[in-house]
């Protein structure tokens, strides 16, 4: 109680001074993503462009870029220049062809000047969203980073480098953590800081992903423990010695323009196993194209309340339901949510929005950290921390008993010898 007192006493003079800004977004119900109305320049015509954590350039189509959508023009821009620095932009979708240009910005009632963008004149297998993206991605390589938070940071708008994406409220809040998700169960990891990232997802939030784990099983009914190395084992109830998880190690990017959940190839056969073939055998079909494996499935069986699908970051263990990972298209039937790339030589996981919309999620360029905010998920952080300090219990307790032994046989052969002795006299 007293120290809750002292913490609301603190927070009256520390938020003072915190700066920060908040944006109207929309996030349409049959869309997974969410768009910002933006305007360059003396442009009078808005661009509905789409939140991106992949990337830290924002960019819009120039008229030369072949799409039938609203286009910049610096005749119709007073200060707008253009240089000749191409900069290319590939993050999965396609990649974009632009040169780096400046003019003012102006989202919301906050105008930007000199606010730098790419304007997109070309494109090579692009396959995405076509009228723009702000760019929300952190670029590993400072020389790279041209993100609107920057911007805001340097005109003295905010003074903390984090944003909060919340589809609930249709928010995008820049500068700080809203005060109504203090009381929200939350949960943080660190950056992805491994040097296996794809040159293409350089400028993406990633984490470490430790493991996964697929099938349809209650909640309540899954033991979670840690072996020797500190590693999570997850055990379904009446299976003592199995471990249902499967190991990632590696890389996951958080991407908000990716409507699905991107695995790599090797672990196709664990996915039909264990999803397909347990729960859906005969309802599902496998379907290919030129670049994925996905499943298309009939409504039956597929329970959307249940957990199907688990990943574990650092102590953290996430659940997807069936409804987070199935949609219904046009002719009744469900597709899975989870893509395979055919080329097997791609590691990379990413987490689109089947994920990301679970959760409210803020991304902190400061601390180089990522928190998720909401239910369906444990940290297992306290459980950790508590299996090794019982294990450090247990680790003093034998060091006693075997130093108990030890001075037991020592007592043992002196008593003995002074016996020896005692006869010989």
């Amino acid at each position: 109680m007293i120290f809750s007192i002292f913490v609301w006493f603190f927070s009256l003079f520390s938020n003072k001074d915190i700066k920060y800004v908040e944006f109207n977004i929309n996030c349409p119900l049959d869309s997974n993503f969410c768009f910002i109305p933006a305007y360059f320049g003396s442009n009078i015509e808005s661009f509905l462009i789409q939140l991106d954590t992949t990337t830290s350039y924002t960019w819009i189509p120039s008229p030369k870029f072949n799409f039938n959508v609203p286009k910049y023009n610096f005749s119709n821009s007073i200060k707008g220049k253009t240089t000749n620095k191409t900069i290319e932009i590939d993050n999965g979708g396609g990649v974009i062809y632009g040169k780096l240009s400046f003019d003012s910005l102006n989202i919301g009632n906050i105008t930007l000047e000199n606010f730098s963008f790419v304007l997109a004149y070309d494109y090579d297998d692009f396959n995405n969203y076509p009228n723009g993206k702000l760019g929300l991605g952190f670029a590993h390589d400072e020389k790279d980073n041209f993100n609107l938070i920057k911007k805001l940071k340097e005109n003295n708008l905010i003074n903390k480098e984090i944003f909060v994406i919340d589809r609930i409220s249709k928010k995008l809040i820049i500068g700080k953590i809203p005060d109504y998700l203090k009381e929200t169960p939350k949960t943080t990891f660190s950056l992805y800081s491994g040097n296996s990232l794809d040159e293409k997802f350089r400028h993406s939030w990633s984490c470490e992903l430790h493991k996964i784990f697929c099938g349809i099983y209650e909640t309540n009914l899954i033991s979670i423990s840690f072996n020797q190395n500190g590693d999570v084992i997850l055990t379904a109830e009446n299976s003592i010695d199995y471990d249902l998880s499967k190991d990632a190690n590696s890389p996951a990017i958080f991407d908000t323009t990716y409507p699905y959940l991107l695995f790599p190839k090797k672990y196709l056969n664990y996915v039909k196993g264990n999803i397909i073939l347990k729960f859906l055998e005969g309802l599902c079909e496998e379907k290919r194209d030129d670049d994925y494996i996905y499943f298309i499935c009939d409504k039956k069986n597929i329970n959307t309340d249940k957990n199907y699908l688990s990943f574990f970051i650092d102590k953290n263990m996430f659940f997807l339901e069936g409804e987070d990972i199935f949609k219904q298209r046009e002719d009744g039937k469900y597709e899975l949510l989870i893509r395979f790339p055919k080329n097997r030589y791609i590691n990379t996981f990413i987490f689109g929005s089947p994920f990301l919309n679970k959760w409210i999620i803020a991304y902190d360029f400061e601390e180089k950290e990522i928190s998720f905010y909401g239910e369906n998920m444990v940290n297992l952080s306290w459980s950790y921390r508590k299996f090794k300090f019982f294990e450090y219990i247990m680790q003093v307790v034998l060091t006693i008993i075997e130093l108990v032994l030890i001075f037991g046989i020592f007592a043992i052969i002196i008593l003995s010898i002074r016996d020896g002795c005692c006869k010989t006299k």
